[in-house]
Formats: C-alpha cells, structure tokens, sequence
C-alpha cells in the first residue's frame, strides 16, 4: 500500500504551516493544510485523510502537431516522469477519435492545493513554457473524484458532462448497470457541473449531457 499525505506541523517564527512529503519524497508547504481552520481551533486533533482529487485537463495539439513527433513525444514523457514524481499518481492520457488534435490528461491529486503548489513550482513552469510551441491547453478543471476509482488499465472510457445539481440522479441511473463509473462535481467555487467517466456509452440516461467524448487511451 502506498503511503501519502504524511503531514507534519512546522515552525517559521510565530507562524504554524504545515509540510507534506509523499512517498515520491516530493515536499510541498507552499499553503497551510486544507483544513487549518479546525487545526487552529485545536492543534492536537487528528483528522481522517482526505480522499485524493482528479485532474482532468483537455489540451489541443496547435497545426500540423502531434505525439508522432519525436520532440513532442519526449516532452509528454517529461511531464509524465515530473508531475507523478511530485503527485505519487501516474498520469492517463487519452484521445478522441471525434477531435484527433485534442489530448486529454486525467490524474490524482491529494489535493486542489497540492496541483496549485505544483503549477508555481519551478518544474511545471519549465514544462509550460517548452510546450507554449506546440500546444494550447483547452481548459482544466478539478473533480471530487478519488482518483483510485479510475482503473488505470482502462484502454477506453466515456466522458459525460452534465449541469449543476444533476450528480445524484445520474449516479442513480447509472449504478449497477455499469462495470465501473465514477461521478463527480467540479470544485470550482463559481462552477459546479458534473463529470462522469465510464466503461461505456451513457445512451439511455433520461438526462442529456452537456459533453459527450469517447476517449481512447494513449501509452507514452
């Protein structure tokens, strides 16, 4: 079993923060602990871990660009190696067939905090600016999805996305008909859609989804 999210209360001058180390040896103590509010209130409390988090980020290959390239594919090979040194989860990439210039990246995180240390740290800096060239990040967004769940030998996958406030329903109609599927909510402040990977096409749900992409899994 992998050890994570060791967190360990240190001292710079009269300020608490807090430090986490994952079992990649990675360090982060960039932010306080998600839940500093309640360890104010009482230090000595011991809290249940979080569950970890899912990234799922949509870039767009710019023209006549693609992973055939040596150069391109050696760069996606970095950030696999970079960020999972740092997160302690392998990144999945997919593609759809639907829109042969996009790629999708879906990863764990233990936390929203820990992506947001790593996308101002040094590393993925460095990674942002050699791929500027040769891509356009469509968007990214953060889901209270335990990242666990996702199998990571799933050659395919359905993604669908709904409006706010649809999560349980879906889950609903999609529990026990299907051989894995995981429902989440975007943790976004201002925005709470709902996303939903599954083994297979979502057709029958009484519920129409604002997205519908079939990914197809690209091995590096």
């Amino acid at each position: 079993m992998q050890v994570r999210d060791q967190w360990t209360r240190q001292r710079d001058r009269d300020h608490a923060i807090w430090e986490v180390t994952y079992a990649s040896g990675c360090t982060l103590s960039s932010y306080p602990h998600p839940r500093s509010a309640v360890l104010a209130q009482e230090p000595s409390i011991v809290l249940p871990k979080l569950l970890p988090i899912t990234e799922f980020a949509s870039l767009q290959f710019k023209a006549s660009r693609s992973l055939s390239e040596p150069a391109i594919l050696a760069l996606f090979q970095k950030l696999f190696a970079w960020q999972s040194e740092c997160s302690g989860y392998p990144l999945l990439f997919f593609t759809n067939p639907k829109a042969p210039s996009e790629i999708h990246l879906i990863t764990g995180w233990e936390s929203v905090e820990a992506h947001e240390a790593w996308i101002a740290g040094e590393r993925n800096q460095e990674l942002l600016r050699v791929f500027a060239p040769f891509i356009n990040i469509l968007g990214m967004v953060h889901l209270d999805i335990d990242f666990e769940r996702i199998p990571n030998d799933a050659e395919s996958m359905i993604c669908l996305k709904f409006g706010e406030g649809v999560g349980g329903q879906v889950e609903r109609e999609i529990g026990g008909h299907l051989h894995w599927a995981v429902v989440g909510q975007n943790l976004q402040d201002d925005c709470h859609d709902v996303c939903i990977f599954m083994q297979q096409d979502g057709t029958g749900l009484d519920i129409e989804p604002t997205l519908h992409m079939e990914l197809q899994r690209v091995h590096l």
